[in-house]
């Protein structure tokens, strides 16, 4: 006071509701896989405690496997403007759907962090109230079937030549594991010799067009009519070497939904490759007793030189060309011939065997030069009539 007094008063009494200073508390609930037409992830449930929507400022929602954070969903300026009132929320987490978040208004989402397999082992809910306080909840009882987000696997089939429906060439089968062809967003096969790649076909409407199947497969025409555009299940490289070179290796890359990457290999060929054969050398017509015709028929590609060797005495085919065995002759080249397209010359006309006797054997094998290299066929005989 002004004359200098100092008095002080105290009151233990307080009254009315201190609750709105310390109240609010955040509940999980459920924690489960969702497998729906728009969200194929997860969703997480929590309730407030002793508190509603607008007793907060912010809701955050995170999932994580670990240590490590997988998504984030943070509830936006709608959630608390349209549902005031609400004590019980829930956040979803799309992995592999189609759900849009901006459409909806009510979260804002970090997207999938990790890859889609990697499955979240805690829920983690925090929430900041008006009054300052700020509670989080965890769950980490994940409930549901969390093989769509692991599951599916490719194995090899069949890897054998091919040589019908305008496809003259090799046809790569595979089967699906645990898994249809729509679960799949990608199919990449390869052939290979060796380590050369040879071509590759990469899967376009197959998915679409076939999506309840588990085996599939890709054709590769070499040296057929196949129309892939018309066809429409496979984009097409190619053959990228010389059709003679024949595949060792086919590989099937997969790529599925749920973000897994699986590859089957096949090394087994199977079925007739003499139809990739430079050169095929057939049997000998038109025989008589002082003759007979030589013939043969060529392989994929176009040639651009074709001859035969000849001899009245069996023998081994040298590692080159020339020069050749002693007692073998060889034909006049007779030049380019196109691909898969008969061939002869009668045997008369090798002045070097004559006289040609009956009763008697001869041995030949058809030769053909492709991009300056000499191929051969099988050495045949036929004999002459008496």
């Amino acid at each position: 006071f002004k004359n200098g007094l100092v008095k002080t008063a105290t009151n233990t009494m307080l009254s009315g509701d201190t609750s709105i200073f310390t109240k609010g508390d955040v509940a999980a609930e459920d924690f489960g896989v969702v497998n729906g037409p728009e969200v194929i992830g997860y969703n997480v449930g929590w309730h407030l405690v002793d508190a509603v929507v607008s007793d907060t400022t912010s809701i955050v929602v995170k999932l994580y496997n670990g240590t490590t954070e997988l998504a984030t969903a943070t509830a936006t300026a709608k959630v608390f403007t349209d549902f005031p009132d609400a004590t019980q929320l829930s956040a979803p987490f799309d992995v592999l759907g189609t759900f849009n978040y901006t459409a909806d208004g009510y979260w804002t989402y970090s997207g999938w962090l990790g890859y889609t397999s990697v499955i979240p082992d805690k829920a983690e809910i925090t929430v900041t109230f008006k009054n300052g306080l700020v509670k989080t909840a965890t769950n980490t009882m994940l409930s549901g079937d969390t093989s769509i987000f692991t599951k599916g696997d490719v194995v090899a089939q069949d890897f054998g030549v091919m040589d019908f429906s305008g496809v003259k060439g090799y046809t790569v089968g595979f089967g699906l594991v645990d898994a249809v062809a729509s679960d799949m967003t990608g199919v990449v096969v390869k052939l290979y010799n060796g380590t050369t790649e040879l071509a590759t076909a990469t899967a376009t409407g197959l998915m679409a067009n076939y999506p309840t199947l588990t085996s599939l497969s890709a054709p590769f025409d070499v040296a057929g009519t196949f129309d892939y555009e018309a066809d429409g299940n496979w984009s097409y490289s190619g053959w990228l070497a010389d059709k003679i070179v024949l595949p060792d290796k086919a590989e099937i890359t997969v790529t599925f939904k749920n973000g897994l990457v699986k590859t089957a290999t096949n090394t087994m060929l199977t079925g007739d490759i003499s139809i990739f054969a430079p050169v095929l050398t057939k049997p000998a017509t038109d025989i008589t007793p002082a003759d007979g015709r030589l013939n043969a028929f060529t392989g994929p590609d176009d040639v651009a030189g074709r001859t035969f060797w000849v001899s009245a005495s069996p023998f081994e085919i040298p590692e080159a060309h020339y020069p050749r065995p002693a007692g073998v002759f060889a034909t006049i080249d007779k030049g380019a011939l196109a691909a898969y397209t008969p061939y002869s010359i009668m045997l008369s006309t090798v002045t070097d065997l004559l006289p040609i006797t009956p009763n008697t054997t001869y041995y030949y094998v058809a030769w053909v030069k492709i991009d300056g290299v000499w191929y051969h066929g099988e050495v045949l005989s036929f004999t002459t009539l008496p």
